[in-house]
């Protein structure tokens, strides 16, 4: 197995591992609708039901080719192999949304103490969750991927 390969197999097994802890979230949002008894329970299940297909669905996309070059590649780098920067600005905004989100669904979620909130909460959260995974996804895509070695000069930037 060459060098290309392994470093494949790595960023496959990274991604599922970040999907993985959205899958939990999911979850424990799910573990939510059930325990605590909303009124909008079936809107709650199916809005959490849709986001873990999503996540399952992503979870087959990544697994299934396993050794081959990810198709992300044609997206995050351009033709002289430098970083793309249009998509790198939308997941910069979208990490910056997601983040906010998860917060702000966080700390609703622990201060509130109707159920309808906190079934809402937890809605968000699993969809923020999800948002932020397939940012750092991309963003370790870029890191591993690059031709150009990265530096400390690099950061320093």
């Amino acid at each position: 197995m060459n060098y290309s390969e392994k470093k494949n197999i790595l960023y496959r097994f990274i991604s599922v591992g970040i999907l993985l802890v959205s899958l939990l979230v999911d979850a424990f949002a799910l573990y939510n609708a059930f325990t605590l008894g909303a009124k909008d329970k079936y809107l709650t299940i199916s809005g959490l039901f849709l986001c873990a297909a999503f996540t399952i669905l992503e979870f087959v996309v990544i697994l299934k080719g396993w050794k081959k070059d990810s198709n992300l590649y044609k997206i995050a780098f351009n033709e002289s192999d430098h970083v793309n920067n249009v998509p790198l600005i939308a997941v910069i905004v979208g990490t910056v949304f997601g983040i906010g989100l998860m917060i702000l669904s966080v700390v609703i979620y622990c201060t509130k103490t109707e159920i309808d909130t906190k079934n809402a909460m937890s809605i968000i959260m699993a969809i923020s969750v999800y948002l932020v995974a397939n940012c750092l996804i991309y963003y370790i895509f870029l890191l591993m991927f690059r031709k150009k070695p990265l530096s400390i000069k690099d950061l320093i930037k």
